[in-house]
């Protein structure tokens, strides 16, 4: 996230900025309990826009920022805070996929890949992400059914219970699956019928 700001108009004896963030819109009452940011840059001449980059903790948490000027006697000016802003994952390849996904499922966070398809069931690394899916496992809620087939016919492919219905013909008797009935079944009579399958950013602080 990049943190922007006009060096104080009255910046003599200004010594350094503490910049805070919370979770929690910051003000005088709980400044105390905000978190502190540490290699904060150095005040500039007055008027100057400056900018710092921070990585949160969390993606996709929204963060509220605040800041002060401090002089040399450690005296504090008035707080500014900013509008809250939304955390990003840190995605070192550009690829859509966070680099903390691509390492916990075995991915190059430094290749992009998101357009890869390792466990070829029909979904790119990308959607897999997208979907929560695993990237290496082609049928992620072990039901039978592939991730890609599931999604494409409406299904959750992280939940078991949720899967097509086969419409599989089979032969009752056939017991070496073979597809007909033979002396070696044991079977004269045949009939087919059907079955279903088993279940088997920035911030501008003014």
């Amino acid at each position: 996230m990049n943190l922007s700001w006009i060096a104080p108009s009255d910046n003599a004896g200004v010594f350094a900025y503490d910049i805070r963030f919370n979770t929690v819109p910051i003000t005088e009452n709980n400044w105390n309990s905000c978190i502190s940011l540490g290699n904060i840059p150095k005040p500039a001449s007055s008027g100057t826009l400056q900018n710092f980059t921070v990585e949160m903790p969390d993606p996709g948490v929204v963060y509220y920022f605040g800041i002060k000027a401090i002089d040399e006697a450690g005296n504090n000016s008035l707080l500014t805070v900013s509008s809250p802003a939304a955390s990003q994952a840190k995605d070192t390849d550009g690829d859509g996929v966070p680099d903390l996904w691509e390492t916990a499922h075995g991915l190059n966070p430094n290749v992009s890949d998101a357009g890869n398809d390792d466990d070829g069931d029909g979904l790119t690394n990308l959607q897999e992400y997208q979907r929560h899916t695993e990237p290496k496992n082609s049928d992620t809620d072990k039901d039978g059914f592939s991730d890609g087939d599931e999604i494409a016919q409406g299904y959750d492919p992280t939940d078991y219970t949720s899967h097509p219905t086969s419409s599989q013909s089979v032969v009752p008797g056939d017991l070496d699956c073979d597809g007909d009935v033979t002396l070696a079944d044991g079977i004269i009579a045949l009939k087919s019928y059907q079955v279903s399958s088993l279940h088997h950013h920035s911030v501008r602080m003014m």
